[in-house]
């Protein structure tokens, strides 16, 4: 858990990626205790609302398209 959070230290704050941490758990307790599937989606979803994404040179966030041109 220490060296996950340290990765995730490096994109957030160390009480984020602490609590990022209990997420995990969370979700792969969930997962092995109830014999629920694993929701990839569900967890994506909730990461990316947790972790901020970085920019870009031009300000926008990593996928964002470029604005479309006339022609």
């Amino acid at each position: 858990a220490e060296g996950v959070g340290a990765l995730l230290a490096a994109r957030t704050d160390p009480t984020t990626a602490r609590a990022l941490v209990a997420v995990l758990d969370g979700i792969c307790l969930q997962v092995l205790l109830t014999d629920t599937p694993y929701d990839e989606e569900y967890a994506r979803e909730v990461l990316t609302r947790l972790i901020p994404v970085p920019a870009t040179r031009d300000g926008r966030g990593p996928g964002s398209h470029p604005p479309a041109t006339a022609g």
